[in-house]
């Protein structure tokens, strides 16, 4: 503003020592503007005080107007034009204005040049600085507005500038920001290390973030830190070197990309569903194709048991084992229509669940196993708490899980070597469930295995040795009646599987049982 005042001071000024040097009562300066195509009157400077205005000073448009009217009536005529035209975008004219015109002379228009020339250029210089300024102006307006942060700082990370997302996104104010190290937006270890990373790209001019986006976090003034795409560009300015950060707010897609994984999981699982009631759908056809083969030996089995008792005295040894192989083909045959109509329909425990004492059932799957516990010199450590309630079950279907359970943990004990072989079994109730575990000292369950060991048909024993559906369909079962079935590693050795069986359990019907 300053130079603008000075720089009309220095024209009128100008103006009025070539009204003196020429005898004129006025001297205009007038600049051609392209969007009128005509000349309008910038500078002028009157010898007398005539009154007259720059409207009136202004050169004629055309060759053959002699100037202005009111003033031709004055006696006062347009007489010269001096063409001034430091570059061909900038034509100027000096308007002479004199009561008795005479010809300038060829040193008159020269001296008229060296006088006028470098106002000229200075007004040149002053436009361009206005319009830098307003591209500066401009600039810093777009800045302003964009979504992205913008930070601009000095090769030794002190800030230079930053626009208002800088604020909105990481809560800092300008003041803080500007004058300050660039670390400060930085977590640890990189902002203790940000110099020599800077020291390491001057030395060697090799980028590694430095022209390209990264991923990064961002520390704000709350000291919580946010995900933002980083892009650095560098800049050279006289000499100098500046870098220029741009900073993109990366949460939305963070959470977008969260609730595009949490979709991908959701339909992995539904797929895996698909999978298992395709593979149970198979397990139904394969059962229903063997059922009949299975029940007729079954039945046979049973009655002949049957038959060889009623033969039997009473005080004879055997004839407790009769009654166990009778009673066994019984539930073997029981077990294969269940496992028949819950492959089909899943829930084939409808209708077939009484109040049962658990610890019975346990008592005799112990009984069952406990040849082979002792011929494997397995130590069982039964755990059984006094006055346990009954629980609403199906006998032969809860059963069949605790027999599942049993054998896999004396497969699991028959690879121990190290160590004495033993089998903990613990049952008890907390007034709202009753809980069965089922634990061993044995080998444990692979990890990359653990999330499989339910899946049908998935099994770790070698081949021949199992089919994989234990598991699965003691899992299944225990659904049923509303419990749950967990397994996991423990932290030394071995494995331990948990059943919960709620005591308020309800039949399929909805019926409480």
């Amino acid at each position: 503003m300053e130079l603008t005042k000075r720089h009309l001071q220095d024209c009128q000024r100008i103006a009025a020592l070539i009204c003196e040097l020429l005898d004129a009562d006025a001297c205009a300066l007038a600049e051609y503007e392209t969007a009128s195509n005509a000349y309008r009157c910038a500078y002028a400077s009157q010898r007398s005080p005539t009154g007259w205005s720059l409207g009136e000073l202004t050169p004629p448009q055309r060759p053959d107007d002699r100037g202005n009217p009111a003033l031709r009536e004055e006696g006062h005529l347009h007489e010269a034009q001096i063409p001034i035209e430091p570059s061909p975008d900038t034509p100027f004219l000096v308007v002479l204005w004199r009561h008795e015109p005479a010809p300038l002379t060829a040193a008159q228009r020269e001296r008229v040049h060296q006088l006028v020339e470098p106002l000229i250029t200075a007004r040149a210089a002053l436009q361009r600085s206005e319009q830098d300024t307003r591209s500066s102006a401009l600039l810093e307006s777009i800045l302003q507005t964009l979504v992205d942060g913008v930070i601009t700082m000095r090769a030794d990370g002190t800030m230079l500038s930053a626009n208002d997302a800088v604020e909105s996104l990481l809560g800092y104010t300008r003041e803080q920001l500007i004058g300050s190290h660039v670390s400060m937006l930085m977590p640890e270890p990189h902002a203790a290390a940000h110099d020599a990373y800077v020291r390491r790209y001057l030395e060697t001019q090799q980028p590694r973030i430095i022209g390209r986006g990264r991923e990064v976090l961002a520390q704000c003034a709350s000291g919580s830190c946010i995900p933002i795409q980083l892009s650095v560009s560098e800049v050279k300015d006289r000499g100098e070197i500046y870098f220029t950060g741009i900073l993109s707010d990366l949460r939305s897609r963070k959470l977008a990309e969260s609730k595009l994984r949490d979709a991908l999981s959701e339909l992995e699982a539904s797929q895996a569903q698909l999978i298992h009631a395709e593979k149970m759908t198979a397990l139904g056809r394969t059962v229903a194709g063997v059922a009949h083969e299975l029940n007729n030996p079954i039945m046979s089995i049973g009655t002949f048991a049957q038959y060889c008792a009623k033969r039997t005295d009473d005080g004879d040894a055997r004839l407790p084992i009769l009654h166990d192989i009778e009673r066994e083909a019984a539930r073997c045959a029981r077990i294969v229509r269940g496992l028949l109509d819950f492959s089909h329909t899943g829930a084939s425990l409808s209708g077939q669940e009484s109040p049962q004492d658990l610890a019975q059932i346990v008592s005799r799957v112990c009984n069952l196993f406990s040849y082979q516990m002792r011929r494997e010199e397995v130590t069982l450590d039964l755990m059984v708490d006094p006055d346990l309630p009954l629980v609403c079950i199906s006998a032969d279907g809860i059963e069949q899980v605790v027999v599942n359970l049993v054998s896999n943990a004396l497969d699991s004990l028959r690879s121990v070597e190290d160590r004495d072989p033993k089998l903990t079994i613990a049952l008890r109730s907390d007034g709202a469930q009753m809980e069965l575990t089922v634990s061993d000292n044995g080998g444990g369950i692979d990890p990359t295995t653990e999330n499989r060991i339910f899946d049908p048909f998935f099994t770790t024993k070698p081949v021949g040795s199992g089919t994989g559906l234990g598991l699965s369909i003691s899992q299944g079962i225990v659904r049923a009646h509303g419990g749950t079935l967990t397994g996991n590693s423990l932290a030394d050795f071995g494995a331990r599987f948990r059943v919960t069986l709620p005591l308020g359990h309800s039949s399929p019907s909805g019926e409480p049982r």
